[in-house]
């Protein structure tokens, strides 16, 4: 049995609906799944809705961007419970520099002749996919995945790179609301595997409990490199398919076949247990 705990919706950059893909995990026969939508839980609701009418187990979780040093790395949080305040009030605190983010994208797109009204955001999915949703629908781009090029492209001329929270914040309100901290695909192009190995010490100070060593974007010698590294620190493991649904060129349309193993000590954490 398999379990994929990296997978996106609607809510951030994928094409997945929450229904869609509650049908293909029951199809694929998948253990458990989560959703980690991109700074947002727009989806989780409707998703767990999904997850319980085809009694499947869902895990809801949430992929924050931080700002490491000059790097910014992405925290994968599972079972956080938004009723603690300092959680709640991060994520309210993420939203709002979001929307001032895509409002100002929109207002250099249209001091450059774009034809698109101002932005109003919805709270329906992460600000800059309603901005570049909204670019689709005035027939600025063809595609999302070109609106994207746009609005995400830090090359495009309109891309507002927002303010991001430190690591230290996050992981300590993932960990607060009862939830586990883990680090999104730790291999990086360009670093070598002592300095990744460096940046998981330091977030490890911070609290952070486990690293995605399961993911496509690694590869078998890295997976095994990051398998040893997190038993030499003690750390949990995650894994999962970072997947877009076709919305992302050159990501996976599949859905991952991590051992459900790992959703297991994903539990274990959750419950203060080593991993």
């Amino acid at each position: 049995m398999s379990v994929d705990l990296h997978i996106h919706t609607v809510a951030s950059d994928s094409l997945w609906t929450p229904r869609a893909l509650a049908e293909e995990v029951a199809k694929e026969g998948l253990t458990a799944f989560a959703v980690t939508d991109h700074d947002t839980d727009a989806a989780l609701d409707e998703t767990e809705e999904e997850a319980e009418r085809l009694g499947l187990t869902f895990v809801r979780g949430i992929e924050f961007s931080c700002r490491l040093r000059n790097l910014e790395v992405h925290i994968l949080g599972y079972f956080g419970d938004r009723s603690y305040g300092p959680l709640d009030r991060l994520l309210g605190r993420i939203e709002r520099l979001l929307v001032e983010g895509a409002t100002e994208c929109a207002t250099r797109m249209r001091a450059e002749g774009v034809s698109l009204p101002e932005f109003k955001f919805e709270g329906k999915q992460h600000p800059y996919v309603e901005l570049s949703r909204s670019l689709v629908d005035s027939g600025e781009a063809k595609t999302l995945e070109d609106a994207f090029r746009i609005v995400i492209d830090p090359g495009s001329g309109f891309f507002v790179r927002p303010s991001r929270p430190v690591p230290a914040e996050v992981i300590e309100a993932i960990r607060g609301s009862g939830g586990v901290s883990s680090l999104a695909h730790p291999i990086r192009r360009g670093a070598s595997m002592r300095e990744i190995a460096e940046e998981i010490s330091a977030l490890q100070e911070m609290g952070l409990q486990a690293i995605e060593a399961y993911s496509p974007h690694h590869g078998d010698e890295g997976t095994r490199a990051l398998l040893e590294l997190a038993r030499e620190r003690k750390l949990g493991v995650t894994g999962g398919s970072d997947n877009h649904k076709g919305l992302l060129r050159g990501r996976t349309d599949k859905l991952a076949d991590v051992p459900d193993a790992v959703y297991k000590q994903l539990l274990r954490l959750r419950d203060g247990l080593p991993a």
